[in-house]
């Protein structure tokens, strides 16, 4: 799989040599599994070096708690932290910025706040990527407030925002709905030259988007354009979600039409956001023409594809052609998840078709799934509205025993 198994075939010679492994190469081989993804060949490899008495350094701590963080549980990488410690090795601003953006991923923002807390304590300086690593962590939990107050706390250590603080802030600003202070932050940075890239222009029309601020998020695609930055495709899918939401479904598609004349061609994730929204108000017509032209691009439909789908499908009252989507799925032998059978749940439900999504519910196993919270809600609600009380309550049941771990 690329440099990193080369290098790792390098390291087996110079082992079978006799030479002397020191951890710098080890490292090399870690990081290179790492930067391929090859999470569990790093993990092996690290151990394999303690087990022949090669000690692992800082680089590899920070390595390894990297790889396993990108795919690994909270018990691990915790697990990994404290053996660094154990092992008289010290945690820098790289150990905690990899630290604190795991704990985001995770929303536990609290622990987040406590690494940095902790990474201050012990005199560790952080550097823009840890700061860029905390203003993450207050963005996704919508403390907006407390990220300003450690944005001057970087200002005092003198330490300059780069492209991504920028990017991080608007972005909290727009999740919080405080789209005056997003916009606020725009203006102010784009005096700086080289501050206002494609980045920051995507992050402030991505925001706008989800605000529903359509008009305002075209004009500054509009800017973005003008200022010499070619859209990429992340900011045409904003624009046309934007366009798609507000039922302006003819621009939507013009738009989306545009993408592959200015050398940008949609992804999955533009495909899925215009046939949800031609769905919704039941141009079904459109869908199918759609889904051959995305396959004609080596773009296969995966399963939050079909979850949108099936999703779009119920909010249009459109339950005959979901069945008959899903029946394809079953029959072409898609793989189904949890996600795609809580979507047909919805549609089966608010289609009054309670026992066939109750049928569906109890075969979960068949398909490999199990039942999450949302299952059981959806299940219990139109079991209720049924008036089949006693079914309802079985399920309540099963949900409070912790059938699955919720």
């Amino acid at each position: 799989n690329g440099e990193a198994q080369q290098a790792f075939l390098l390291l087996q010679e110079i082992l079978a040599r006799g030479t002397d492994a020191r951890v710098i190469l080890f490292n090399a081989v870690i990081k290179g599994f790492t930067n391929e993804g090859l999470v569990k060949e790093a993990i092996m490899l690290f151990d394999f070096m303690r087990t022949i008495g090669v000690q692992p350094n800082l680089v590899t701590f920070n390595n390894v708690i990297h790889a396993v963080s990108q795919k690994g549980s909270l018990p691990e990488v915790l697990r990994l932290y404290v053996e660094m410690k154990l092992a008289g090795i010290s945690p820098n601003d790289i150990t905690y910025s990899v630290l604190i953006n795991f704990l985001a991923r995770k929303s536990l923002v609290n622990e987040a706040y406590e690494a940095w807390r902790e990474m201050r304590m012990v005199g560790v300086r952080p550097s823009v990527i840890t700061y860029n690593a905390m203003f993450n962590a207050l963005g996704r939990a919508g403390y907006v407030d407390a990220a300003r107050m450690i944005v001057e706390e970087m200002s005092a250590e003198g330490i300059s925002p780069d492209m991504y603080t920028f990017s991080i802030l608007i972005h909290s600003l727009g999740k919080a709905k405080k789209l005056d202070g997003a916009k606020t932050l725009f203006e102010k940075i784009i005096g700086k030259p080289g501050s206002v890239n494609m980045v920051i222009y995507t992050t402030m029309i991505t925001a706008l988007s989800k605000a529903g601020e359509v008009d305002e998020a075209l004009d500054y695609f509009e800017k973005m354009m003008t200022a010499g930055h070619s859209p990429n495709v992340v900011s045409y899918t904003a624009i046309i979600s934007s366009l798609a939401n507000a039922r302006r479904l003819e621009e939507a598609y013009a738009l989306f039409q545009a993408m592959d004349t200015t050398g940008c061609p949609p992804n999955l994730v533009t495909y899925k956001v215009l046939t949800r929204a031609f769905a919704e108000v039941g141009m079904c017509d459109r869908i199918d023409g759609l889904i051959l032209e995305m396959r004609a691009r080596g773009i296969e439909p995966d399963v939050s594809f079909y979850s949108s789908l099936l999703a779009g499908y119920k909010k249009s009252g459109n339950t005959d052609i979901a069945c008959e989507l899903f029946e394809k799925l079953k029959t072409e032998r898609t793989p189904i998840d949890t996600g795609v059978l809580n979507s047909m749940f919805g549609v089966l439900v608010s289609g009054g078709r309670v026992d066939a999504a109750y049928d569906y519910f109890q075969k979960m196993d068949k398909y490999g799934c199990t039942p999450d919270e949302l299952s059981y809600n959806i299940i219990c609600c139109g079991l209720r509205g049924a008036g089949r009380l006693e079914d309802a309550l079985v399920v309540e049941e099963m949900k409070r025993l912790d059938c699955v771990k919720i």
